[in-house]
């Protein structure tokens, strides 16, 4: 019995006494050891590669790998998606990174046949789904569906003879148990092992570096035992002093004040200089602007704050991102981020949604009303659906005779070819024609695009 099942006779199992127990059930879903690590990584990541030096020879594989590396590490700035300046080359792989990268894996990945970039697209799309906080039967079908679509495109790895063995691995083959386990248990994203990897980095490494590496049991208990006091303290006086601790020690000394609209649904942030400030802006008889008189202010940043009920990243689901456009973003670079504008709230998704670069944020007060707009340039889509490969929206800077088009909105509203080496990340928003529109960058994003 051992040499033919591996199992010891001798030994009698714990569920010899629960005849009702199912050991598929038993099974916990952990979404970084069976998917992101597993099956991203340890397989399609190392099937990729191998297929890459099947098809190709081996000097052009490896200018394939390095032109993927150089790919990635062009991705422009933006909030949600980490900079890999080295591309996927660093030395040690955490869940982290492993997220990360798989948000901007995808559309890097060069190959003569679109099969394994189609095998990359349903990986992506299931973490997503399997991650989510909340589930209903419309993301359990997602769930399904992407699912079956890996199924069907991980064959190219068989046909190229990269798994002669077929599929029959552990780590694979516990996804097709996850909606399942989600219908009976709720969502798995409560039970990943990261998150207790992440409470031992909290708890004991980083205490540990801060120890003095001489008996330092006693130090890391003491670090721990101040971090909770210091945690208490804060949530108490947040909770009994109305506006304690908002904001920081530096804006309050500097006596800076964010603008605000009627619904706080956004804040515009300090970052201005002397210069950003153009005084006496007035406007010619009869044109729009003929009534707005004063100064127009320029920003840095903005916070934006909206619900997003699958990230539980605030209170009952309230999220934030910075947006930025710098034209000397930490001295080193010009950074102008992109955002969704909501053109059509009638229409789903993408549908009703447009592409544009934020190249300035200003505020000009009219009738004793202070009116926050930015100046965009747009991007119009390209075809009328996403991608067949990718599963993304591809667009491309919009132009009229020559020039970008660019107006001012309200912040209410809201060929290949190998890049070079010495290629800068924050050129490529002005360089390339089109762009693919990342749905992978957080979950609000992932929700609201499709």
């Amino acid at each position: 019995m051992w040499t033919t099942w591996g199992i010891d006779a001798s030994v009698t199992p714990y569920t010899d006494h629960f005849p009702r127990a199912d050991i598929h059930e038993l099974i916990t879903p952990d979404l970084l050891h069976q998917l992101i690590k597993g099956t991203f990584k340890d397989h399609l990541v190392t099937w990729v590669e191998q297929y890459l030096h099947t098809v190709h020879s081996k000097a052009n594989a490896q200018r394939i790998m390095d032109d993927i590396d150089h790919q990635i590490a062009a991705v422009p700035a933006f909030p949600g998606l980490c900079r890999f300046p080295e591309g996927r080359n660093f030395k040690q792989w955490t869940g982290n990174n492993l997220k990360a990268l798989m948000k901007v894996c995808l559309t890097e990945m060069k190959c003569t046949d679109p099969g394994p970039k189609l095998t990359m697209h349903p990986s992506s799309d299931m973490v997503r789904c399997f991650a989510a906080s909340t589930h209903d039967t419309p993301t359990l079908t997602a769930m399904q569906a992407a699912l079956d679509c890996f199924h069907q495109y991980r064959t190219i790895f068989e046909t190229a003879r990269i798994r002669t063995d077929g599929f029959s691995l552990p780590r694979q083959h516990a996804l097709e148990h996850y909606i399942e386990n989600i219908r009976l248990f709720g969502s798995p994203n409560g039970i990943c092992s990261s998150i207790t990897e992440l409470k031992h980095i909290c708890a004991v490494k980083e205490p540990w570096r801060c120890s003095s590496k001489n008996n330092p049991l006693l130090q890391i208990f003491t670090i721990n035992q101040r971090l909770g006091k210091l945690a208490a303290a804060r949530a108490y006086y947040t909770s009994h002093h109305d506006g304690m601790l908002i904001g920081s020690v530096l804006a309050d000394a500097l006596g800076i004040q964010p603008i605000e609209d009627e619904d706080d649904a956004f804040s515009v942030q300090s970052g201005r200089d002397e210069e950003d400030e153009v005084a006496d802006i007035e406007g010619d008889p009869g044109e729009a602007t003929s009534d707005v008189h004063g100064r127009i202010l320029v920003y840095r940043s903005a916070t934006v704050t909206f619900y997003t009920p699958s990230e539980l990243s605030g209170d009952s689901g309230m999220h934030h991102e910075i947006i930025r456009c710098n034209p000397s973003w930490r001295n080193e670079y010009e950074r102008f981020d992109t955002i969704l504008v909501d053109m059509d709230p009638t229409c789903p998704g993408m549908l009703g949604m447009a592409v544009v670069r934020v190249v300035a944020l200003i505020a000009f007060t009219h009738d004793n009303m202070c009116y926050p707009c930015a100046l965009v340039e747009w991007f119009k889509p390209v075809g009328e659906g996403p991608d067949s490969v990718t599963g993304m929206y591809v667009v491309r800077p919009e132009v009229e005779d020559g020039q970008r088009v660019t107006t001012l909105i309200h912040l209410d509203l809201y060929h290949e070819t190998r890049i070079p080496v010495d290629f800068h990340f924050s050129y490529l928003l002005d360089v390339f024609d089109m762009f693919y529109v990342n749905q992978y960058a957080d979950y609000h994003s992932h929700e609201c695009i499709f």
